[in-house]
């Protein structure tokens, strides 16, 4: 067995996965009557309604559907859309965000799905984390605490929250790729929602197996996803990345000194300067990283 051309042929299925023609009925060229709308039609749906051809009676293979439905394995997008996203996370985005959207699962409906599961299977396997919302005592590690329940029992909207910080790095330190290059801040928004159904998995399996070290494949999955979906090398991904990483945390210090306000005995001016300089820092490190991806990609094409 060739390993090399194994491991060429999976990259060549990650850049261009090959779909299975099985999956799609044929085209029917019979002459239908819409039972919704009355329309006379050639093909499997109808082109005023959108309804399918071969609508019948209710069975049990209807109630089956509708139950597949409310689940989102219907049409088998969503199984599909997390394999994809885990083996090929970059060409996945970048195939959504050019427009190849049939077969893929919309990137918020799967995050929801995904978080639903994660509660319910959390909740299953998982022992019960310690409230502290009977706690009279009012502190600045109580608050903390608090936040900290909250990231665990939201974990779609915790998620989505902390990956919102990558948003707007990840639209200025990318944005001069030859893939994707001025990508927009509403397809950043829709890169860190995929990002967050990732994250999700990841964390799940951190809390199945109760094993911190799985959390390095959270910046592991974001150098892969980065480097596929904009095309720069691996050190200017690494690099990038790494910048993006870095913000995070300021970002999230600025909240937290925000919802902590009056509970670590700090004075209200003293607050808003810590924020001004931590502000003044995220500001500076963009503009600066900003410059040198720019300056590097110009070079590079040229």
């Amino acid at each position: 067995m060739d390993i090399k051309a194994l491991i060429n042929r999976f990259h060549e299925w990650q850049k261009n996965p090959a779909h299975n023609s099985s999956n799609h009925s044929a085209t029917n060229n019979e002459k239908h009557h819409c039972a919704n709308c009355g329309n006379e039609f050639e093909g499997n749906f109808c082109p005023l309604c959108g309804q399918k051809s071969n609508v019948g009676r209710i069975t049990w293979r209807s109630v089956w559907q509708n139950i597949t439905n409310v689940v989102a394995l219907d049409d088998k997008s969503l199984p599909y859309s997390i394999w994809q996203l885990i083996w090929r996370p970059g060409y996945m985005i970048s195939d959504y965000i050019n427009g190849r959207r049939q077969v893929s699962h919309p990137p918020a409906s799967m995050l929801f799905i995904i978080a639903v599961f994660y509660s319910f299977l959390t909740n299953l396997l998982a022992p019960s984390k310690a409230d502290i919302s009977g706690t009279t005592e009012i502190s600045s590690s109580v608050v903390v605490n608090s936040i900290w329940n909250w990231i665990f029992n939201n974990p779609a909207l915790s998620m989505l929250f902390m990956s919102m910080f990558f948003i707007i790095p990840t639209w200025l330190l990318f944005r001069h790729s030859h893939r994707h290059n001025h990508h927009s801040l509403p397809e950043s928004i829709h890169i860190q929602i995929f990002e967050s159904s990732a994250l999700l998995i990841i964390v799940f399996f951190t809390n199945v197996f109760n094993s911190s070290i799985l959390l390095l494949l959270i910046p592991i999955h974001y150098v892969i996803c980065y480097k596929q979906l904009f095309g720069y090398s691996l050190w200017g991904t690494i690099w990038r990345t790494l910048i993006c990483f870095i913000i995070w945390p300021l970002f999230f210090s600025i909240i937290s000194l925000f919802l902590t306000w009056g509970y670590i005995g700090l004075k209200p001016g003293e607050i808003l300067l810590s924020q001004a300089i931590i502000f003044i820092t995220i500001a500076l490190l963009l503009a600066i990283s900003y410059w040198i991806s720019k300056v590097t990609s110009k070079k590079k094409r040229g």
